[in-house]
């Protein structure tokens, strides 16, 4: 019994039918066998440590409150931020070491407080994702105000720079209760 092929209209011998039904029956059986030997495999090297480590019971409010403080911390959302505040600090570096021998030297605050303003509103917009950048900047910023004597200089910033970092990360804080949820 011949079967017509619907593109040409032309027969297909029985015996190359039941060959190419063996091979799509071969291939379908390796493919499954490569399947679940890929997922012995897997299953054998890779131990799924969230489900072997998570507990059946409810989680209690400390428990909660910390995932929550952990999450909330997370520098993840913030990479971002942290990348515009290290190009923030080059920038700096190079205003206030290299800028000085040019004729844009007359400019030179100017600058720094151009990038200086750019950096804190890094910081007050890294508040709405994450508190890790503002409570950094008030922890950096109050020790450094305290251990500096007026006059001292710590990085080419004087005493008042650092209690405005913090102020910065104080205003940082307050932009995250906008995100709470």
């Amino acid at each position: 019994m011949a079967i017509r092929s619907k593109k040409n209209y032309t027969a297909v011998p029985e015996d190359e039918l039941s060959t190419i039904a063996q091979k799509l029956e071969t291939i379908e059986q390796r493919q499954r066998d490569t399947s679940s030997d890929q997922a012995d495999q897997l299953d054998m090297t890779v131990p799924d440590t969230h489900r072997l480590l998570k507990t059946k019971r409810p989680l209690n409010f400390i428990e909660r409150l910390l995932s929550r403080l952990i999450n909330m911390f997370s520098p993840q959302p913030i990479i971002g931020n942290i990348i515009a505040l290290l190009i923030a600090l080059g920038a700096l570096y190079y205003v206030f070491n290299f800028l000085q021998t040019t004729s844009l030297a007359r400019y030179h605050d100017y600058f720094a407080i151009g990038i200086q303003l750019f950096a804190a509103l890094q910081i007050i917009k890294s508040g709405t994702r994450s508190l890790l950048l503002p409570a950094i900047a008030v922890i950096v910023g109050v020790i450094a105000y305290q251990q500096l004597q007026v006059g001292q200089l710590l990085f080419a910033f004087d005493r008042d720079f650092y209690l405005h970092l913090s102020v910065v990360g104080i205003i940082g804080l307050a932009a995250s209760m906008l995100s709470i949820t």
